[in-house]
């Protein structure tokens, strides 16, 4: 390998990847890791060979080594992520997210990391990638640090009723194949049971249902159980499975404000980030509440005090602090417990708990 440019040899190796021919990949990288010790790419071109087999453990090996090359560098670290997430059960996060850490001893290391990246093009998907190792390691407080870098100030108004009807009318069809749709239902189903499993006979309402994924947890919870969507696609979807009582097609305030007093419970799990200002959903949501009723909602977090973000990338979600949305709900007249911090669509989400009081 002597006769050729550290560039030339990226571009053999990268093309023998496109090919399939991923031993052969391997081999070159390791090869040229060793004629050029200093540089990240060739143990990090290793690794990504050796994930496209599915070699999770010398694929993690590998991408150990270059992120030990280059600690501030966005694709060793980013890869690291994605090869916890996509390749390796859950139970093995938290020691080999401690063998990562070890490339940053100190807090003053790991803060270098983010100053290096918080700016980066990519910082969304390195972040996002990031806070959801975090939620897996039980560190959901910085998990919620992490994902303040997901996000920017107010810039997008919020999509309009028709844009969100059509969104999900082409998501209908597979929204509950989605692994990450199911998991994060699945993921807060103690919380709920918690949360509403309190009152015999009671009337529980899935505000934003969907197609009814939660209906599978919220269904042995209640007496009557009512579903709200705006989209006829999800709501149809919904009544096909046969575990709501009533699903009602309609904007999901105008149809709280048509209950008054008639729900134990009200669950808002996946929609929330639509609206800008929560204020009127929260009052809704009280009235509907028969006195003592509890309200368990969905919202993800923006750090601060009283600030209201907006992500800058995937879906756009507003994302609301926790100081936020204490203040909305005083203001509304609910009682607010301190918030469980959850996986939701795989980030950091603040589950909320409020009561109308008695």
């Amino acid at each position: 390998m002597s006769d050729i440019a550290p560039a030339d040899a990226v571009g053999i190796i990268n093309a023998l990847i496109r090919d399939g021919r991923h031993q052969e990949a391997t081999d070159l990288a390791v090869r040229c890791d060793g004629q050029w010790p200093n540089l990240a790419i060739f143990p990090l071109l290793a690794a990504q060979s050796l994930a496209s087999r599915g070699q999770a453990e010398p694929a993690l090996s590998a991408c150990l080594r270059a992120v030990g090359k280059d600690r501030l560098g966005l694709e060793s670290n980013a890869f690291f992520m994605a090869l916890l997430i996509h390749l390796v059960p859950q139970v093995h996060w938290p020691q080999l997210y401690d063998v990562w850490r070890q490339n940053f001893p100190s807090a003053a290391d790991l803060d270098a990391l983010v100053a290096a990246l918080a700016e980066h093009p990519q910082r969304y998907d390195f972040f996002g990638a990031w806070s959801r190792i975090l939620l897996g390691t039980e560190h959901g407080t910085e998990a919620v640090d992490r994902f303040a870098h997901c996000l920017g100030p107010l810039s997008e108004a919020p999509p309009p009723a028709d844009a969100i009807v059509a969104e999900y009318s082409d998501k209908a069809i597979a929204y509950d194949d989605d692994s990450v749709h199911r998991n994060s239902v699945d993921g807060i189903a103690p919380h709920l049971t918690r949360g509403l499993g309190g009152q015999a006979g009671q009337t529980i309402i899935d505000a934003g249902c969907g197609t009814g994924l939660a209906g599978h947890h919220l269904r042995p919870l209640a007496k009557r159980l009512i579903g709200i969507d705006l989209s006829p696609d999800m709501v149809a979807r919904c009544r096909e499975s046969g575990l709501y009582d009533t699903v009602i097609e309609a904007d999901l305030i105008a149809a709280l404000n048509d209950m008054p007093g008639q729900a134990g419970g009200i669950a808002i799990l996946g929609c929330a980030y639509y609206f800008p200002d929560l204020a009127p959903m929260l009052t809704a949501a009280r009235d509907a509440l028969v006195p003592g009723g509890r309200l368990m909602l969905i919202d993800f977090p923006a750090a601060g005090a009283k600030s209201v973000r907006q992500t800058i990338g995937g879906t756009r979600r507003y994302c609301r602090s926790a100081e936020t949305i204490r203040d909305l709900a005083a203001a509304a007249g609910l009682v607010v417990q301190p918030p469980d911090i959850v996986a939701y669509f795989n980030l950091p989400c603040y589950l909320w708990t409020f009561t109308r009081p008695e």
